[in-house]
């Protein structure tokens, strides 16, 4: 006899703990017992694309990418315009569920970089380089320091300071070093190094 069930002779169903009572049993027998386990199905319309359908196309998009370390956001964009149609939500949970988000993902083989470089001249006066710093005073509070370096020897060349750091400031000891270094040269050429963008300033001077 099971809860729900009707007697065939009294046509009516017994309580539970009149039938756990007969059978000697406790509640908590009752409610620890093996139930068959029921798959949860996603709640909602099912997705035009399957799970594994949607790992395919993400290592596919991974490893027809260019780039290294990217996150599934920008794989949900470029899948959406190849006609990948998903929320971005199920992107980072395949990913994650499969090791693929980028702090995970291994790096490609790039060449490094490497600075190989030389900035130190023979001779004075062949490469100078400009820079600006901010700092405290307490009569006039903050204050910009700019300055032209000699990269042979590192001489201060020219220096300049200002209220306020804009490029006419950065500019101030450019000119006084050229007049300072080169007032005696006709036509000089110096290159000078722009630490900020990394261009390079040719500056012509004529007396």
């Amino acid at each position: 006899m099971m809860k729900g069930q009707i007697s065939e002779s009294q046509r009516r169903p017994y309580p539970m703990r009149m039938i756990l009572k007969i059978a000697g049993l406790s509640s908590a027998a009752w409610y620890r017992r093996k139930v068959d386990h029921v798959e949860k199905k996603r709640p909602g319309p099912k997705p035009l694309v399957s799970d594994q359908d949607l790992l395919v196309e993400t290592k596919t998009e991974i490893n027809n990418s260019t780039f290294t370390g990217e996150g599934y956001q920008k794989i949900h964009k470029r899948m959406r315009k190849r006609g990948v149609i998903c929320a971005k939500e199920r992107v980072n949970r395949i990913m994650r569920e499969n090791q693929l988000l980028s702090p995970i993902r291994p790096r490609l083989n790039i060449e490094q970089n490497e600075h190989k470089g030389k900035i130190i001249t023979e001779l004075p006066n062949r490469m100078w380089g400009t820079d600006g710093k901010r700092f405290f005073t307490l009569n006039e509070g903050l204050c910009w320091f700019f300055s032209v370096i000699d990269h042979c020897n590192d001489e201060i060349i020219a220096w300049h300071t200002a209220k306020i750091g804009n490029r006419f400031a950065a500019m101030e000891p450019v000119k006084m070093a050229v007049k300072k270094t080169l007032v005696l040269w006709r036509k000089a050429s110096v290159i000078i190094p722009d630490c900020s963008s990394g261009l390079i300033m040719v500056v012509n001077m004529t007396q």
